[in-house]
């Protein structure tokens, strides 16, 4: 199955000249993932193998999750300090189920402590997609800044941070304050005063769509000059070409 598995016969060339209590020690307590011991009446009548088992006793007791895998080759062999494990009673034929049963153990560990490649790859484009969106931003309120349009500043900050939040893994209480922003009436409508669209950034604006209590959209106009560094920006760092256009049709209001 292409693990990875130290088993002493097999190790004879990398223990020759080691100091093989520090070595064994640490191959148990520390750089194994999982300690499957094979027991026996005679397993414990040897110093190495007792010397093996503290090892792994160390590992389970720092740990407090599974690591020892008990296979017992004999009735009566699994030691008391080992009573409250669930352990493997041997059969001859077992040996396949046992393998299976390991790299179903060990692909379980992988999955809750590893990341896959693919999944860091995704987690890496967003990062980049985000740092890319803040980047525009924060050159778009800068902008907004030097021409001491403080409502401008203060609009665009706020879509800022909405934009830059995960709302797909959001907690409920985050999703429910963007919620609040953007789709109940209160303080937001003062903003409006009479006018049922308010300018944002040059001719690009946000207005109330179904009526003054209504949510608020984008304008589909003006925003183009608005986005042009996060698109430049995202291109550069991811290399993609520039998308099609999309064929679907907007409504007579932009929306």
């Amino acid at each position: 199955m292409n693990r990875k598995v130290f088993y002493d016969e097999f190790e004879e060339t990398t223990l020759w000249g080691e100091d093989l209590y520090n070595y064994l020690y640490e191959t148990y307590s520390k750089r194994s993932k999982f300690c499957m011991i094979l027991f026996s009446h005679a397993y414990r009548q040897r110093a190495w193998t007792r010397h093996e088992l503290r090892a792994a006793q160390t590992r389970v007791l720092e740990e407090q999750q599974a690591y020892v895998l008990p296979v017992a080759l004999e009735q009566g062999a699994v030691p008391d300090e080992f009573a409250s494990i669930g352990y493997w009673s041997f059969k001859p034929g077992d040996e396949s189920r046992i393998a299976e049963a390991t790299e179903e153990k060990i692909n379980d560990y992988i999955g809750e402590h590893y990341f896959s490649i693919e999944l860091i790859s995704d987690m890496l484009r967003r990062d980049s997609a985000t740092s890319a969106v803040l980047d525009a931003f924060k050159l778009a309120i800068k902008h907004k800044s030097d021409a001491s349009d403080e409502t401008g500043v203060q609009v665009l900050t706020l879509i800022a941070l909405i934009a830059a939040t995960d709302m797909e893994n959001a907690r409920r209480s985050v999703r429910a304050i963007v919620d609040l922003i953007l789709f109940t009436a209160g303080p937001v409508d003062e903003a409006f005063g009479d006018e049922d669209r308010l300018l944002v950034a040059g001719s690009a604006s946000v207005r109330r769509w179904l009526g003054k209590h209504g949510p608020l959209l984008l304008s589909a106009e003006g925003w183009d000059g608005f986005i042009e560094p996060y698109r430049q920006h995202w291109e550069s760092l991811s290399g993609d070409e520039e998308p099609e256009d999309d064929d679907s049709e907007s409504d007579s209001n932009g929306a």
